[in-house]
């Protein structure tokens, strides 16, 4: 854990194009995870109310919404592997040494 943690030093120190990438992705996928569902909900009622609105807009507004919960979805699925791998090493080390969690 600690040198996959030094890795990430290393990384952001070295100016890692990816490493940049991902952090500011991170914003950008936590507001579109917030705004998704609204956007879903607002669309369907566009849709349902047609007369307010043109017949598509309100499939198009939902199909954004579902585009970003897409994209979070995606993207936190990509990272949350390792999540899971780091804290599996760190209980697996926990009860190595005897100690519970």
């Amino acid at each position: 854990v600690a040198a996959h943690e030094v890795g990430h030093v290393m990384q952001r120190k070295d100016g890692y194009a990816l490493y940049k990438l991902r952090v500011a992705l991170v914003p950008i996928v936590n507001f579109g995870s917030h705004l998704a569902m609204p956007l879903v909900f607002l669309g369907l009622m566009l849709d349902l109310f047609s007369a307010v609105a043109d017949d598509k807009t309100g499939f198009y507004i939902a199909m954004v919404g579902v585009i970003l919960y897409g994209s979070s979805l995606f993207f936190r699925t990509r990272d949350t592997p390792r999540r899971a791998e780091r804290k599996q090493t760190s209980r697996g080390d926990a009860r190595f040494r005897g100690h519970h969690i």
